[in-house]
């Protein structure tokens, strides 16, 4: 890894940057992408790539959409976590795929294999497809969804939900603790509603896990917006808050304190290609919140973390910082065999192939890369540009040893 400036003066504008003699599209009257995060990963999960006509691997903390269709392999097991409240989970052999993903619905479509859904959101309803009819389910419930070859079964886990019958078009409730529902191309039948054990099990260690990190949230749960509060352990546990003086007023940032010395951000993970911009899958623990949401800023020889603020609160000096996630704030430069990268400012516009709904976010399109000029000392942090080999750019998950 380089960040010599003397480097930064050879290279060129690669993509995010000023578009000089094109028009791009502002995104920032877009309504924000809902991006959801593969946050536990058991064996192999794939993602179908239609222009490659091919499945390929995901990762922890790779991100999913809606378009995007999951398979979890003969041991794969997997959790799903999205910002507006949906959870699912899935087991072995599970084929979903991603239908909408909102602020007031997820929707998605299971064509095989067993799912259990939470809708932890507060006004946001699970709309489950399969085949032979689908689920509704209201916030505060859970429900396991199995579906096979000739039938699919609904069992609700907590709470209230509704299959609704494909062939016939008839609602049927489903509660928790009463038997589940069997329906298959034709009719409707109660079942026995029992949780194959195994599964039952993994779940519940899930859920164990989640409830001793619930109690680990610290001060950062204060700070966080509501979508994003599951996720400030991880801010507990590797840095800390601190008053800083960043462009004259005091600020409230936050700063890993379980990194090494001279650490940057997108330095530690690697970048992967998701709808034709580049996305970071980060190695650290809180390297997922921190580098998707909310912004990094550099001051007192230290980059800190800048929380998105869904509303300006009264007594809390954070950046004004919109909830938004976004694929990697950076700008893209290169040169040769080289290719580099510089994190932006919170003002600094991130140019990107796909709206995401950033209020500084510019999509554009159609635009002949060779007449692009820039300077890419313009840049708030030009000075901590990282640069690679082009070679190892996608070839390793840490930066700072290429």
């Amino acid at each position: 890894m380089k960040r010599i400036n003397r480097m930064i003066g050879l290279l060129g504008f690669l993509f995010s940057g000023a578009v000089m003699g094109f028009p791009p599209s502002s995104a920032a009257d877009a309504p924000a992408a809902v991006v959801g995060r593969v946050y536990h990963l058991e064996g192999d999960l794939l993602r179908y790539v239609p222009e490659e006509r091919d499945w390929v691997a995901v990762v922890k903390d790779a991100p999913f959409g809606t378009e995007d269709t999951l398979f979890s392999g003969s041991r794969g097991m997997a959790e799903l976590i999205a910002p507006n409240g949906a959870w699912i989970r899935v087991g072995n052999s599970t084929q979903i795929q991603f239908i909408a993903l909102d602020t007031d619905l997820s929707e998605m479509d299971v064509a095989a294999g067993v799912a259990r859904l939470y809708n932890k959101g507060s006004d946001m309803v699970i709309k489950a497809t399969s085949p032979f009819g689908y689920v509704l389910a209201d916030p505060g419930t859970v429900f396991d969804f199995y579906v096979g070859e000739n039938s699919v079964e609904v069992a609700a886990v907590r709470g209230k939900v509704s299959f609704v019958h494909a062939a016939t078009d008839a609602r049927y409730d489903v509660s928790a603790g009463f038997p589940s529902i069997l329906a298959d191309q034709s009719q409707v039948s109660s079942g026995e509603g029992i949780v194959d054990p195994d599964w039952d099990r993994w779940n519940s260690r899930r859920e164990s896990f989640w409830a001793t990190k619930a109690r680990g949230r610290g001060r950062s749960a204060e700070y966080l917006p509501s979508n994003l509060r599951e996720e400030a352990y991880a801010l507990e546990e590797n840095g800390r808050w601190e008053d800083v003086s960043y462009e004259g007023e005091p600020r409230r940032f936050w700063r890993p304190t379980t990194v090494a010395v001279g650490w940057s951000p997108f330095t530690v993970g690697r970048w992967t290609d998701w709808y034709g911009d580049q996305c970071w899958i980060p190695e650290e623990p809180f390297g997922y919140v921190t580098h998707h949401y909310g912004n990094w800023v550099y001051a007192r020889n230290y980059w800190y973390w800048a929380p998105p603020v869904v509303s300006v609160r009264v007594g809390l000096p954070f950046l004004n910082i919109g909830f938004f996630w976004n694929p990697g704030r950076v700008s893209w430069i290169h040169r040769d065999t080289y290719v580099g990268w510089v994190p932006l400012a919170p003002r600094e516009r991130y140019y990107s192939h796909r709206n995401w709904g950033g209020p500084r976010d510019v999509v554009v399109t159609n635009i002949n890369v060779a007449q692009i000029n820039i300077n890419v000392r313009n840049y708030a942090y030009a000075n901590h540009a990282v640069v690679v080999p082009q070679n190892d750019f996608y070839r390793v998950n840490n930066y700072r040893y290429v």
